[in-house]
């Protein structure tokens, strides 16, 4: 799922209605916010993470590419929680990353 939204005063991330009931369902309440090489943020609920993030741990370190994606993707991996009024809160790093 793809949407744009934008951030509160606070670093905050309102995600969609539409996406929220969706999300926490399939996230048993643990989300995790990312970095991607092209600048922007990939949100994943964690038990759809975990095998993404095994499968680029596997990858020969030595490849400049494989060693380069793992410093980005995870990296900068971060396990948030959304809030009551579903919105998460975008670490500094990831939104000077992202530009936002």
């Amino acid at each position: 799922m793809l949407f744009r939204s934008s951030l509160d005063a606070k670093g905050r991330l309102a995600v969609p209605a539409r996406h929220r009931e969706a999300l926490l369902s399939a996230s048993e309440g643990s989300l995790v916010l990312t970095a991607h090489p092209q600048r922007c943020l990939l949100l994943y609920p964690q038990p759809e993470w975990l095998p993404i993030r095994d499968k680029i741990l596997k990858a020969p370190s030595f490849d400049a590419r494989a060693a380069s994606l793992k410093r980005v993707l995870v990296g900068n991996a971060r396990t948030e929680e959304m809030d009551s009024a579903g919105r998460l809160l975008v670490a500094t790093e990831l939104r000077d990353f992202a530009q936002l």
